[in-house]
């Protein structure tokens, strides 16, 4: 499955595209720290089915339980709706920022969109462990599901030793050339939107 390098990207892209104001910011900066914290959000949300290493590490296994329960359309809807709680309660980013604060049903469908983002990825990994792919219509099914085109490739951790060779350094390299770009467009138009909100006097 891809690391937290790529579902942080698109986690961060997304949640900038929908949570990050582009008409009442002075500047791109600005608006992106004063979205700070549905930002940090947005950032859980993308990587938060891979709270399943943690019981995998003290088994001694990281793939233990990995791409089970919490990789489905039930935990994701759950855990979405647990960091609209929260941000429910974060500290306010400033007052041109509507996702700080107390967010609305948009922060929440955006939470859930990208929490659901993690699924979408992990659909189209390379996987060369069974069961192959992961288990994404829990609780409707629990049929475990992969794409037949592959866009990222497998991570090796099967143990501490793994994660440093040239194999996690390519497949690192393969990630960012996937989800920096989208990344980048979305700061792009946001910039070109606040410049044409504040047009020079």
């Amino acid at each position: 499955m891809p690391s937290p390098v790529a579902h942080s990207l698109i986690g961060f892209a997304l949640g900038a595209a929908w949570l990050v104001p582009h008409d009442r910011s002075a500047s791109l900066r600005a608006a992106l720290w004063q979205s700070r914290w549905p930002l940090c959000l947005a950032v859980i949300a993308a990587n938060g089915p891979d709270v399943d290493y943690l019981p995998g590490l003290c088994m001694g296994s990281l793939n233990a339980v990995h791409r089970w329960y919490t990789h489905t359309l039930g935990w994701s809807l759950l855990a979405a709706l647990a960091l609209w709680l929260i941000g429910r309660q974060a500290p306010a980013g400033g007052p041109d920022c509507p996702g700080a604060g107390k967010p609305g049903l948009p922060a929440l469908a955006a939470f859930t969109l990208i929490a659901l983002s993690h699924l979408a990825t992990d659909w189209v990994t390379e996987d060369l462990r069974p069961p192959y792919g992961l288990m994404a219509l829990w609780p409707i099914n629990d049929q475990f599901y992969i794409s037949p085109h592959v866009l990222f490739l497998h991570l090796q951790k099967a143990d501490f030793g793994q994660f440093f060779c040239w194999h996690n350094v390519w497949t690192l390299i393969v990630e960012c050339a996937w989800c920096l770009p989208p990344l980048l467009a979305v700061l792009f138009y946001k910039q070109a939107r606040i410049r044409h909100a504040h047009p020079p006097k």
